[in-house]
């Protein structure tokens, strides 16, 4: 609205002239704070890079021994430039800001987003086996053990398991379900998704297992942003074993799911997933509806590759 871009250009103001310009210890701290809630503002308006302009500011402004003064704000925007980092380009500047973060980062708790941060570095970097072992490394840690070897009978009992908890569920019921409001579980989300999709590159077979306990632990936990991603996949998954129903029934509980968590970030991929399932059970026409829908969800969270997906489709 007119009052964030009013405050993201007062603050870009305070900036111009520099931490040198701002001597007093308490009135850098405001300025840093300034520019952690600019970051912010900027972020939800998927304005990466001038995110990471007001983080990378923020940070200039924190005196001498901050982690230890300020822990909370130091924290926050040094994650907040890793991960605007990542996704503009700033490959330099990351490793500095990971090292800082491993480096200070007072339980393992802290250290998540950067640990998140870092497996996507891998994937940027094809190395995907090395994502894999990371994020098991880092879901056992939080609680959350993944198969050592994957076999046709655990994806199938992983799959009645799944049935089971969802066995007697309506629709409404899934829709609004409780809430996730677990930290851990849901940072246990977000490797489990991280996961699936590489493992979905390089070992197909095991990747429904890493799918299916994302729906389990949406079902035991509440939902979170990402559920509605682990329903249309798991839709996908039945709709690829012949149950287009079945498929087509959790694709429209993903969409709606979208409303109910504010998903933003996983919009494009779901409504891309869920409209190639939807294809099967309603007219062609509206499918290419909801893939410009995609699409443009897509390149609202900077997703570019579910945005060009849709695009194609």
């Amino acid at each position: 609205n007119d009052d964030d871009g009013l405050f993201l250009i007062a603050v870009g103001q305070i900036n111009l002239g520099g931490p040198n310009a701002v001597t007093d210890a308490k009135e850098a701290t405001a300025v840093a704070n300034h520019n952690l809630l600019a970051g912010k503002k900027a972020r939800a308006m998927s304005d990466y890079f001038s995110a990471y302009w007001f983080y990378d500011y923020g940070i200039s402004y924190l005196k001498k021994g901050h982690w230890n003064t300020y822990y909370d704000l130091s924290l926050a925007l040094y994650d907040g430039a890793a991960t605007c980092a990542i996704i503009i380009g700033e490959h330099a500047s990351l490793s500095i800001l990971t090292e800082q973060i491993v480096h200070f980062a007072k339980c393992i708790e802290d250290k998540l987003n950067i640990f998140d941060v870092s497996v996507r570095i891998l994937i940027k970097r094809s190395n995907l086996s090395a994502a894999v072992d990371s994020s098991i490394e880092v879901l056992s840690n939080l609680g959350e053990d993944f198969p050592e070897e994957v076999t046709p009978d655990v994806v199938i009992h992983f799959i009645e398991e799944t049935k089971e908890m969802l066995d007697g569920m309506t629709d409404e019921e899934l829709i609004n379900h409780k809430l996730m409001s677990d930290s851990n579980k849901l940072m246990t989300m977000k490797f489990l998704l991280t996961l699936s999709e590489c493992l979905y590159m390089i070992r197909p077979s095991d990747q429904p297992v890493a799918v299916l306990k994302m729906v389990q632990l949406s079902l035991m936990h509440g939902m979170s942003p990402l559920s509605p991603l682990a329903f249309v996949s798991y839709g996908s998954f039945l709709a690829s074993m012949g149950n287009i129903s079945e498929g087509y029934r959790f694709a429209r509980i993903a969409k709606a799911l979208l409303e109910t968590v504010g998903s933003r970030g996983v919009a494009g991929a779901v409504i891309c997933y869920s409209t190639q399932i939807m294809a099967y059970a309603e007219p062609v026409q509206s499918a290419i509806e909801f893939h410009i829908e995609g699409g443009k969800a897509a390149m609202k969270s900077g997703v570019m590759g579910y945005a060009m997906k849709s695009g194609v489709m």
